[in-house]
């Protein structure tokens, strides 16, 4: 018997305005952490810097939320999860192309930040290491948030 798989049926124009905030401001804010944790590299001491950093983290995590809030969440399972896109054909073509970047671009860029932060936490930034875990999970969730867009990219993306 096939697997029940779960429906979640996104509005195409609603989504690609998110995608299109979100993009624009991860963009800007890869950017400033990638600038603040050179700064917490050069100093560890520097608990502004680290503030600074965990504050930009706590924002990734907003961002995030705001993608996987209109895909049905980050405690969904991908694996039995279908997402279908509801619109116009070019407003859902957008949507994967986007989709794709994030998944290209985006979700690297920030695994990449957030394994430089754990490393710098690690290496004697104080602050920082007390909120390993916490990094740690947003690791986690960004691979459920990447399995989520694979899942449109899969289904529209030519």
């Amino acid at each position: 018997m096939a697997e029940q798989r779960r429906v979640v049926k996104v509005d195409a124009a609603e989504f690609l305005d998110t995608l299109e905030n979100v993009t624009q401001s991860h963009v800007r804010l890869i950017q400033s952490l990638r600038s603040s944790l050179v700064r917490v590299r050069r100093d560890t001491t520097d608990i502004e810097m680290q503030r600074s950093v965990l504050a930009g983290l706590r924002r990734l995590r907003v961002l995030r939320k705001r993608i996987a809030d209109h895909l049905g969440g980050l405690k969904v399972d991908a694996e039995s999860l279908d997402i279908e896109l509801v619109g116009p054909q070019e407003l859902i073509e957008n949507v994967a192309t986007l989709s794709e970047y994030m998944l290209i671009v985006g979700i690297p860029a920030e695994e990449e930040v957030l394994k430089r932060t754990l490393l710098l936490a690690r290496r004697g930034a104080e602050l920082l290491n007390q909120h390993a875990g916490d990094i740690q999970e947003d690791i986690e969730q960004l691979k459920k948030l990447s399995k989520l867009l694979e899942i449109i990219v899969e289904k529209y993306y030519e």
